[in-house]
């Protein structure tokens, strides 16, 4: 089942895509609004999950723009506000059903089932235990990718045992559902074919999942990891790797805090809101809470004084602090320093072993204990080349490539002069700065 998911904050992002393609979605991302249009007219999907606050075109406007023409495809809309207003505009715009961030990956899946129950998606006929898969469509199974070539028998063996896990079959009980009365065979026949079963799944790495259990029959009992404790294993590792974008975040609410204008208090909103929709996904619910709670006070005449207690109070809670320690045992060959997240994600999609950092300061810090092959600095307008020069000097150098926004001789000359490899000018595409 082919399903689009729009959302703009890679850490929610990178759950979902876990999660769904865990329940074997075949998944596609856009991380604005009008890219996700531009995707939805250019193929077919069979569900469309999409967050509400997008940038370029919100998610309201965009479910909007779908049903006027003519898009019937099953939409359900993200939020972290809980507001009954805004979930009767999202109904009302044509969404089929609306989740409250943090989302709940179970109450996700049951309403992905309840909309394929609908007759409006084509549920799969896919059977799937751990990564063995079986087509009864086309009659075809296989493991990790596998082709597994089984006997007529075999495979209708299989079939039952996915379709009925865990339930103990007679051999008596196998004889009655899979042969019929012309074939009269004995006992012995069925134990012979479910050995032949068992022979064959061994061979592609699936050992004792045919359990005989003495005295009664056969049943199915893979040993799997389910889903929660696969995603259990990953979330420490997927908070460790957005723990500067969770810093970022938590920086902007001190701004507001201290600065508190129309500007600061727009950016502290949005980072409250992004910070609500993901804390509680990475087993940081507490943190949900006080976001939430933050943004809630940020949307009305703000109480600075109780601001700076939620701040206060989310930044313990986190334990963060700027001086991160990045984790040492992920291989990265690439460092992009860049505020534009979206960059950072389509350079992760074409090569895995990119990592991305917010800020100049960041960069240091991470620079401080790795050493990657080449480092991408998008300049901000006021930033200095002075990290530039200093990578030029090390032993050995770091090559840098500088992408700038105003092109002139004097910023061609600065470039050069502090040591960077090669200069590229906005706008600038991933596929550019790959080559």
């Amino acid at each position: 089942m082919r399903l689009l998911l729009v959302e703009d904050d890679p850490v929610l992002s990178d759950i979902l895509i876990q999660s769904l393609q865990a329940w074997r979605y075949l998944v596609e991302t856009a991380p604005d609004g009008q890219m996700g249009w531009e995707y939805i007219q250019s193929a077919n999907y069979d569900l469309l999950l999409i967050d509400v606050g997008l940038p370029k075109l919100d998610g309201i406007s965009l479910c909007q723009k779908l049903r006027s023409s003519g898009y019937t495809t099953p939409t359900i809309l993200m939020t972290a506000r809980n507001s009954p207003d805004q979930r009767v505009r999202g109904l009302d715009a044509g969404a089929d059903d609306y989740l409250i961030k943090p989302i709940n990956l179970e109450e996700l899946q049951a309403r992905l089932r309840a909309l394929a129950r609908r007759g409006q998606v084509s549920p799969s006929l896919v059977l799937t235990v751990g990564e063995l898969r079986l087509n009864p469509k086309t009659c075809q199974v296989s493991y990790r990718d596998q082709p597994l070539y089984l006997t007529p028998k075999e495979y209708n063996l299989l079939e039952l045992f996915m379709r009925n896990r865990e339930r103990v079959f007679s051999k008596g009980q196998l004889l009655e559902l899979l042969w019929t009365f012309d074939d009269s065979p004995l006992e012995e026949t069925v134990k012979a074919h479910i050995k032949g079963l068992g022979q064959k799944l061994k061979k592609v790495g699936i050992s004792e999942w045919i359990e005989n259990v003495y005295g009664l029959g056969y049943r199915f009992n893979p040993q799997l990891i389910s889903l929660q404790d696969k995603f259990k294993q990953e979330q420490e590792k997927l908070w460790r790797q957005y723990q500067g974008l969770m810093q970022q975040r938590l920086d902007v609410l001190a701004e507001v805090v201290g600065n508190l204008t129309p500007d600061t208090r727009r950016s502290g909103i949005q980072a409250a809101h992004k910070l609500a929709g993901v804390l509680g996904m990475l087993d940081r619910e507490q943190g949900s809470v006080i976001a939430k709670q933050i943004e809630k006070l940020l949307d009305s005449e703000p109480d600075l004084e109780k601001l700076a207690v939620l701040t206060r109070e989310l930044t313990e809670y986190l334990g963060l602090n700027v001086n991160l320690q990045p984790d040492l045992s992920q291989s990265t060959k690439f460092l992009l320093i860049a505020s534009d997240l979206s960059l950072g994600q389509a350079l992760t999609a074409i090569d895995a072993q990119w990592e991305q950092v917010y800020s100049l300061s960041q960069g240091r810090v991470w620079l401080e204990q790795k050493t990657p092959e080449l480092v991408v600095l998008v300049l901000e307008k006021g930033e200095t080349l002075e990290l530039v020069g200093e990578l030029s000097q090390r032993l050995p150098s770091i090559p840098v490539v500088v992408i700038a926004s105003e092109d002139s001789l004097e910023t061609r000359l600065a470039i050069a002069q502090s040591g960077a490899k090669s200069l590229l000018l906005q706008p600038v595409t991933p596929v550019e700065i790959w080559l």
